[in-house]
């Protein structure tokens, strides 16, 4: 069985993944590629992006309340996000 604090690590390594992926897929959608794609593929890319800012949003939930439930979980987030991209330090300043 896995612990709270396992589990709120993966769900921050999950996090960390999504918003990568989704960094991505916005970068996609600004380039000349994107544009020259068919509208109804550029219609479903946007659909992705939109799913997927859903589950990122349901990701955060899920840790919030894990958070809320867990004690000691300050230290597991301290390391996990220390120098990563998408740490609250990064975006505060966006």
């Amino acid at each position: 069985m896995t612990t709270n604090q396992q589990l709120l690590v993966d769900l921050a390594e999950e996090y960390g993944e999504l918003q990568n992926k989704l960094g991505k897929l916005r970068e996609f959608c600004v380039t000349d590629d994107y544009q020259a794609l068919p509208w109804e593929h550029k219609h479903l890319l946007l659909q992705q992006t939109k799913e997927m800012y859903g589950y990122l949003a349901v990701l955060a939930d899920r840790i919030e309340y894990v958070k809320s439930t867990t004690t000691g979980f300050e230290s597991i987030f301290d390391e996990f996000f220390k120098g990563t991209k998408g740490s609250k330090e990064e975006h505060t300043e966006e």
